[in-house]
């Protein structure tokens, strides 16, 4: 059955590709799809995926297109080529490639400064921002602590609020020193966009990328993935190992504010349209949408990220990851919303891609899309999976233990009060007999709880499109609570929340 539904998708194509001048090598596509279909849909069973689809592009057409189970928990509507997935962190390529074609109209340079662009850009570290180029913004090696500043999308704070924050941020490690994943500093390639551009990003990408890519269902809004009827829901598994759909705003917005790095919704058919540009030289039906130099200046090398599961040799390099190994080179990103995850890759010596899409947050496609390399190149695809295992081991962590018997310093009345951050606040604190600390938190006022622990620390507890229960110690003088600091954000030095008056 597996068999004749390839044949019937890709035609037996067989194609020979050159690996090398002396060299012609036969590669069976019907053959690798089958298996690696089978293999597949084994593992969408075994990670409990509700329903994905996938595509693959071989020598600038599309080969293959499936779908596999269910939108959704709460539907049985299968899932199909033309589905919506929100693609997560593939969304990066997309600013950077609006940023590439304006390199290519010569409006700016990749080693171009920032701020002779957004002079009001600044970082914590002043040398940062005087040198900090357009290169700098995508390469991951600002020195900020990973994911750094993500939570305020999830607290409801604006674009501009989130990139004015970078000036408050200590980094962890000297500029260009390590690899460090951001997704906020894409907000900042946008607003490049937009200066260079004058439209808004999401009105740049639609004209400039989606529309000469006829990439007709795909967008960048909460609107424009509400308005798909032929939706994936989001999925997450439970602390009880059980699939569960998530259907609230906390879950679904906060991507679309964080949209240039991580809010792009899109189809398999759609994306097989992106991959076919870039794997022709920037080139879609005849029309250049990037420069070809351009184009290989998005997959150059800029920070050493150590070994991924695509390899021991994997490079960041601006929206895209480098992995270079035998027999092929592999371009590629994964990614992950709160309940859909997402990998596409490129093998431009083969002039072929995949990308993968999937309802459940996880590593799914980013396996499937490893295991498509490992079948391709006649490698066991069985050390995919021991690898995925060794580098996603949990590492274990001891929690810090509070003596509850010791009472705060202060009636928990006095503990009430409105205290503000540069970055994360405000928060308003309340008391209530019956119900203790309770408060509100950001712009979007999300309702948080205060626990006791001990003396004057507590566990600031919420719902965001993750579970928070975070240690906070307040600062006593004359009798009052003067502030409190946020364990989690003592590294970045932003972890003071000051009383107002």
């Amino acid at each position: 059955m597996i068999g004749k539904r390839i044949a019937a998708i890709i035609a037996g194509i067989v194609i020979l590709v050159a690996v090398s001048p002396a060299v012609a090598a036969p590669i069976d596509w019907q053959q690798v799809i089958g298996k690696w279909q089978a293999l597949a849909i084994r593992q969408q069973q075994k990670y409990k995926v509700p329903g994905w689809a996938a595509a693959i592009v071989v020598n600038n057409r599309q080969i293959y297109a499936n779908g596999f189970g269910r939108r959704s928990l709460t539907s049985y509507e299968p899932v199909n080529a033309n589905t919506l997935f929100q693609i997560a962190s593939l969304s990066k390529a997309f600013t950077v490639a609006l940023i590439a074609q304006e390199v290519d109209r010569k409006k700016i340079a990749w080693d171009s400064r920032v701020i002779d662009y957004l002079p009001q850009f600044k970082f914590y570290d002043p040398a940062a921002t005087r040198t900090a180029t357009v290169t700098d913004v995508f390469a991951q090696h600002s020195g900020l602590k990973t994911y750094v500043g993500d939570i305020q999308a999830n607290l409801g704070f604006s674009r501009d609020h989130i990139i004015q924050s970078f000036a408050y941020i200590k980094p962890i490690a000297p500029f260009r020193s390590q690899y460090n994943y951001q997704n906020c500093l894409f907000l900042v390639g946008a607003r490049l966009e937009e200066k260079l551009s004058g439209m808004n990003w999401e009105k740049s990408l639609r004209e400039r990328l989606f529309i000469p890519l006829n990439m007709t269902d795909s967008s960048a809004t909460r609107w424009g993935y509400d308005h798909i009827k032929n939706r994936a829901g989001l999925h997450q598994i439970n602390d009880n190992g059980q699939v569960v759909s998530l259907t609230a705003d906390r879950y679904i917005n906060w991507v679309y504010t964080l949209a240039p790095a991580a809010g792009i919704n899109s189809t398999v058919n759609d994306m097989s349209k992106w991959m076919i540009m870039h794997l022709n030289c920037g080139i879609y039906n005849g029309q250049t949408i990037i420069g070809y130099d351009n184009l290989l200046a998005m997959r150059q090398p800029q920070t050493a990220m150590g070994k991924t599961l695509m390899g021991e040799g994997s490079y960041y390099c601006m929206g895209w990851i480098l992995t270079r190994r035998a027999p092929y080179d592999i371009v590629w990103h994964n990614g992950g919303s709160s309940g859909n995850s997402a990998t596409i890759m490129l093998i431009p010596q083969l002039n072929a891609g995949i990308v993968i899409l999937a309802n459940l947050n996880g590593h799914f496609p980013y396996l499937l899309a490893r295991e498509f390399y490992d079948i391709l190149t006649g490698a066991d695809p069985a050390q995919a999976e021991k690898d995925l295992n060794e580098q996603t081991a949990d590492p274990g962590f001891t929690p810090a233990t509070y003596d509850s018997s010791i009472p705060p310093s202060l009636p928990l009345a006095r503990y009430a009060g409105r205290y503000n951050n540069p970055v994360y606040g405000p928060v308003d604190i309340h008391y209530d007999p019956d119900r203790g600390l309770y408060g509100e938190w950001g712009a979007n006022q999300t309702p948080v709880r205060f626990y006791h622990l001990s003396g004057d620390t507590f566990a600031l507890s919420c719902q965001l499109s993750y579970p928070v229960y975070e240690p906070v110690t307040f600062t006593i003088a004359d009798g009052r609570a003067t502030g409190f600091s946020v364990k989690c954000f003592r590294d970045e030095g932003v972890d003071l929340f000051t009383r107002q008056p």
